[in-house]
C-alpha cells in the first residue's frame, strides 16, 4: 500500500504497483421461477455497494471488485442490497449476505417472476342437428387442471385477481351463502372506494356479504357497517365496507346479497410467494366446491373470490391475473358438452384469442 485517502466516510487504500485484478464475490443465475428461463444478459442490476461492479452473461451476473480493495475485512459479513429489474417481471429486491471468511465466490440464483398477464377467447359449442352451428356457450367453467408442482402443490385458479399480497399466516377456505333479498346502487360505485350508496338495505346489515357485476366479471365485498345517507332521505343508506372495492359498477346495477353459512372442505394454504395482481395461487390441497373462497390473513378483513373463469352470455371469457406457470392444462366444461382440456405453452395462450370449440 502506498497511501491512504478518506472520502465520505470510508478508507481507501492506494496500491500504485497493484495487480488491479478483479474478483467475484457473488456470482449466481436470474432465472424465470415458472420455467427456469435464464434472463441475466436483460437484466438492469444495481448494488448499494460503490466498491463493486457488476458482470453479466447469458447464463449468470457477477458481483465483482479490486482484489484487496472492495470487501477486504473477511472477518466480518457483508451485506449487499440489490436490485433486479427485468422487463415484463416484478422487481427483486434482496440483500446478499457474503459471510465472514467465506470461499469466494459464493453462489446465490436469484428467481423473477413475471407480471400477470389476461388470457381470453370465446367458448363455442356444436348445436344439435345434421349440420350443427356454432353457437356461443354461456356460463361454461374453465379451470387450471395441472399440473402438480414436484411437493404435490396444486394450482388454484381465481376469477378475481389478489387485490393485495397474502399476509403470512393467510388461508383459503370455501364458505356457504344464504340469500338475501337484492339490493341496488343509486350512485355508481368505484374502484378503490370504501362506501357504496345503497336504495334500500333491505335486510343488509354488518357481515352481509355482497356482489356487484355479472357473474363473469363481478367482484365481492363485505359491510361492515350502514349509517344514514348525507345526500339522501330513507331508506336510502350509505354502507361503510370492510376493504376497499377491486371494481366499479355502474348507477342502477343490481347487488346481490348472502349472508355467511358455514365452512366446508380442508383449509388451503398458500405455497410460495403470492402477490397482488395474480390470479394463480399454489396450495397444499383445493378447496372444496361451494358459493365463495374466502381468504383469511391474520389482522386483515377477509377477502372474497370466485373460483374458476366462467364465459358470459357470448361465451366470451377472461382470465385475469395469469402467472407463475409455463406450460398450464386449461379445461373447459359445460352443461351438455363434453369436458376438453389442454396443456399448452403461456406463450401461445397469451398471443391471441384462446378460443375452445366444445362437443356434445
Amino acid at each position: 500500500m502506498d497511501a491512504q485517502i478518506s472520502a465520505g466516510g470510508r478508507t481507501y487504500a492506494v496500491c500504485r504497483d497493484g495487480e488491479g485484478r478483479r474478483l467475484a464475490f457473488v456470482v449466481g443465475q436470474l432465472l424465470d421461477d415458472a420455467d427456469g428461463t435464464g434472463l441475466a444478459r436483460q437484466a438492469i442490476l444495481s448494488c448499494d455497494e460503490p466498491l463493486l461492479g457488476i458482470a453479466q452473461s447469458d447464463k449468470e451476473y457477477a458481483l465483482a471488485g479490486e482484489r484487496g480493495v472492495a470487501l477486504v475485512d473477511e472477518s466480518v459479513a457483508h451485506n449487499l442490497p440489490v436490485t433486479v429489474r427485468v422487463p415484463g417481471y416484478r422487481d427483486a429486491s434482496t440483500t446478499i449476505t457474503v459471510p465472514a471468511f467465506a470461499a469466494r465466490p459464493i453462489r446465490l440464483d436469484l428467481a423473477l417472476r413475471r407480471r400477470p398477464q389476461t388470457i381470453r377467447g370465446r367458448v363455442l359449442g356444436h348445436g344439435a342437428g345434421a349440420n350443427p352451428p356454432l353457437l356461443p356457450v354461456a356460463g361454461a367453467s374453465l379451470t387450471i387442471s395441472g399440473p402438480s408442482l414436484p411437493g404435490g402443490e396444486l394450482p388454484l385458479l381465481l376469477r378475481q385477481p389478489l387485490p393485495v399480497d397474502p399476509a403470512p399466516g393467510a388461508t383459503l377456505r370455501s364458505r356457504a351463502l344464504a340469500a338475501q333479498p337484492e339490493l341496488s346502487l343509486i350512485e355508481p360505485a368505484e374502484r378503490d372506494s370504501q362506501a357504496i350508496s345503497i336504495a334500500d338495505p333491505q335486510a343488509a346489515g354488518p357481515g352481509t356479504i355482497i356482489r356487484l357485476g355479472p357473474a363473469e366479471g363481478g367482484f365481492w365485498a363485505e359491510i361492515a357497517q350502514l349509517v344514514a345517507h348525507p345526500d339522501r332521505a330513507a331508506p336510502a343508506v350509505l354502507a361503510l365496507l370492510t376493504a376497499p372495492l377491486t371494481g366499479s359498477a355502474p348507477n342502477g346495477s343490481t347487488i346481490d346479497a348472502f349472508s355467511l353459512a358455514g365452512y366446508s372442505g380442508s383449509v388451503a394454504t398458500p405455497q410460495g410467494p403470492c402477490h397482488a395482481g395474480e390470479a394463480v395461487i399454489w396450495v397444499n390441497s383445493l378447496p372444496a366446491a361451494s358459493a365463495v373462497l374466502v381468504l383469511r390473513q391474520p389482522g386483515q378483513p377477509d377477502r372474497y373470490f370466485d373460483r374458476d373463469a366462467i364465459s358470459g352470455p357470448l361465451g366470451d371469457y377472461t382470465i385475469h391475473g395469469f402467472a407463475r406457470m409455463d406450460l398450464p392444462e386449461l379445461r373447459v366444461s359445460a352443461a351438455g358438452f363434453a369436458t376438453q382440456s389442454r396443456t399448452l405453452p403461456v406463450a401461445r395462450a397469451l398471443s391471441g384469442d384462446l378460443d375452445w370449440v366444445l362437443a356434445p
